[in-house]
């Protein structure tokens, strides 16, 4: 068999990603079309888009995937959050970072305030605190 029996991380977060677009999709009455040519990573990035968008403008708050460095939330003087959101998408939703602002500061310790360099394989600095 070319296909190995060994369940990953990757697999369990493909398929959340699958069911997700299939309900979407089930929830609209449309059918879930996606390209079979490309990397496995691309085959659903142009539905994951479309469905970002759909709930983004519906205010879906389930689906807040935004770099944390591009956008900046403030309260108003009514009470209200109000936050300026990014134009660049994440390259993948588990990124907190878009990609421009990965190259700065996904080295850093993500620990808010801390800016020492993360230690290789972990995404927080050597202070055992963090």
């Amino acid at each position: 068999w070319s296909v190995g029996s060994h369940l990953n991380a990757d697999h369990v977060w493909d398929s959340i990603i699958i069911l997700l677009l299939i309900e979407d999709c089930h929830d609209r009455q449309q059918t879930l079309v996606v390209p079979h040519d490309g990397t496995q990573k691309n085959h659903f990035k142009e539905a994951i888009h479309a469905c970002n968008l759909r709930f983004r403008l519906y205010s879906w708050p389930e689906i807040q995937h935004y770099c944390k460095k591009c956008v900046q939330f403030y309260c108003g003087p009514d009470g209200t959050v109000h936050h300026m959101v990014s134009v660049v998408p994440l390259a993948y939703n588990c990124h907190c970072f878009c990609p421009d602002d990965t190259i700065k500061y996904d080295t850093i310790c993500a620990i808010v305030g801390c800016d020492d360099p993360i230690i290789t394989g972990h995404l927080t600095c050597a202070n055992p605190h963090h």
